[in-house]
């Protein structure tokens, strides 16, 4: 099975291994691009053989290979288009990294290219695969909570995470899209995953306020004149060089932050039930949390705590019964996730089905909401979803 990789940062090298303990190593690495060439390198290095083909320009390294089974897209956002569909055009199937794209043109024009060329893209919504979020789906089709009337979901986003958004390409709008899009669109997409339907309108708030520009702060953590006293101070002799040269020794507070650092988004559906979802970067620690709330019973819990707890009252009976499940298998990198994405992604390469898949359609709607949530935050105002759908020529 012959594999290209678009983009060799960190997040392809997960990939990179969680791609050969799946197979037991019966996969190759046959060709890389990045227009980083000391990603490139390091990637490589560490992943492939001496002799593997690298290419600054990934267009000329699919027109090179034309051999292979699978690409794995993880480069900045607003290349996923262009990637997508030149790896689509060139016969291969594909993992895409989170979000799907930048706007909602390019998320419609990705989904169409899939459909009419045949070959399958598999998204990277990494929570879908977990085996907490998998067992509160199931939990939630036995009709546990019985019909939901509130939900709400919180994402806190430790220091080193928040470095990732706050001091690289991710922190500026033309390559990233807006912080909900980049961090979150797996978070709205397990929303409407677990709701079973897309909301009817969408209401949010955000702000910069961590992260706006600080006196004496920057360019960068080597000539900073407050590195000192700097909770995301990196010092560069001690990482990875290859990457912090380039990138991450860049200045969290040096006025290039584009997008909030804190977003609360409100949505609502026909039928009348409620869903908040809360962000904030920079805390202490990180927390991952989903509470529902129905009218037969409720569940709570979190995949760092590896655990839901769950209440359902008893008919006739102001009493209810309680239980907790333990979650097994929410070990590895994004709680167990990382590695059943990439079966999935190895069966879609074979023609076979990996459950549960994450879908482009799945894609689309989790950076819709996203684009209606930035445009209410934008606005101030409620945006409804049905008319903003239609906008784009789509329906809910």
């Amino acid at each position: 099975m012959k594999i290209g990789f678009i983009g060799c940062g960190r997040r392809a090298a997960v990939f990179a291994r969680e791609l050969k303990k799946v197979t037991k190593g019966r996969v190759e690495y046959a060709a890389l691009a990045d227009s980083n060439l000391a990603f490139g390198e390091r990637f490589k290095g560490i992943y492939c053989e001496k002799d593997t083909p690298f290419y600054e320009d990934y267009h000329e390294m699919l027109e090179r290979h034309t051999d292979l089974d699978g690409v794995i897209i993880s480069s900045p956002q607003d290349t996923h288009e262009d990637a997508a569909l030149a790896a689509l055009k060139s016969g291969a199937h594909i993992l895409l990294e989170k979000p799907l794209a930048t706007t909602p043109q390019a998320c419609i024009n990705i989904l169409e290219a899939e459909r009419r060329i045949g070959k399958r893209i598999t998204l990277g919504f990494v929570l879908r695969y977990t085996p907490f979020y998998r067992k509160v789906k199931e939990l939630v089709n036995m009709g546990l909570c019985g019909d939901i009337l509130t939900g709400n979901a919180e994402e806190i986003v430790n220091p080193g995470v928040t470095r990732s958004m706050t001091s690289t390409w991710r922190r500026k709008q033309e390559h990233a899209g807006d912080m909900l899009l980049e961090k979150c669109c797996h978070d709205l997409d397990i929303i409407t995953w677990l709701m079973g339907k897309l909301p009817i309108s969408v209401n949010s708030y955000g702000n910069l306020k961590a992260f706006r520009k600080k006196d004496g702060a920057g360019p960068r953590c080597s000539s900073c004149r407050i590195a000192s006293r700097c909770t995301y101070y990196v010092d560069i002799s001690r990482d990875d060089p290859a990457y912090v040269r380039t990138t991450y020794d860049e200045c969290v507070y040096d006025g290039g932050m584009e997008t909030c650092d804190h977003q609360v988004v409100s949505l609502e559906y026909e039928d009348g039930a409620l869903f908040n979802f809360t962000v904030t970067l920079g805390a202490s620690m990180s927390l991952r949390t989903i509470r529902l709330i129905g009218t037969r019973g409720m569940l709570h819990g979190g995949p760092i705590s590896n655990r839901i707890d769950a209440a359902v009252t008893m008919p006739c009976s102001e009493k209810c019964v309680t239980n907790t499940y333990d979650i097994i298998g929410n070990n590895g990198g994004h709680y167990g996730g990382d590695e059943a994405l990439c079966r999935s992604f190895i069966a879609a390469v074979k023609g076979g089905n990996g459950m549960p898949v994450a879908s482009v359609e799945d894609g689309l709607h989790s950076s819709m909401i996203a684009f209606a949530a930035e445009r209410s935050r934008l606005e101030g105002r409620r945006v409804d979803l049905v008319r903003f759908y239609e906008e784009f020529g789509l329906k809910i």
